[in-house]
């Protein structure tokens, strides 16, 4: 889905490149597959669109970026498969008790959460860190429960992002308040 998120003014050799990006990713789709960032690159680089060094692969990366949030390429055609989202994002989530969020994840998520209470809960919770180091520790303590966390590396990418704020678009419609602690 292409979804405009901001005015972006393309220059130079770049809307050329988003045009053949444009083609790569619906190619894909077509197929059932997505690509990363990366793959795009390395689609550009074969294709000698492009050269193939660091700087270059860091403008394509923001080109794609921005590309993105311009609304002119599909969001859904990429996927991070550096962050991985883990645990189950699937309907219903939460059950029948209201929780201090604050204060749950002071006392640690498995000591006041149970996977049988999510069902009618009306908070979706997420917990994210940035180290993967860290992930095993936010597993043991979400995984049993069915809690969603990921370790973002680092920073948040703009793949990862628009994936979470879909999650909680659809959390939200239906009436529950979405939460992530990072």
């Amino acid at each position: 889905m292409k979804i405009k998120f901001i005015e972006h003014k393309f220059t130079g050799k770049n809307p050329e490149l988003i045009t053949v990006l444009d083609e790569i990713t619906t190619e894909n789709l077509a197929r059932g597959r997505k690509i990363t960032t990366r793959h795009t690159y390395y689609r550009l680089v074969s294709l000698n669109l492009i050269s193939n060094d660091e700087a270059t692969y860091k403008k394509i990366t923001k080109l794609v970026d921005n590309a993105k949030q311009a609304g002119l390429l599909d969001w859904e055609a990429f996927e991070d498969k550096q962050r991985v989202i883990r645990g189950d994002t699937k309907d219903p989530y939460h059950g029948p008790f209201e929780v201090d969020i604050r204060g749950a994840v002071e006392r640690e998520i498995k000591t006041c959460f149970n996977s049988d209470k999510w069902a009618n809960q009306p908070y979706y919770i997420e917990v994210y860190t940035e180290k993967v180091a860290l992930e095993n520790y936010i597993a043991e303590a979400a995984s049993p429960l069915n809690v969603v966390y990921m370790a973002c590396r680092g920073y948040s990418s703009g793949q990862m992002v628009y994936e979470a704020a879909e999650r909680f678009k659809h959390k939200m419609s239906l009436v529950k308040n979405a939460f992530c602690f990072m």
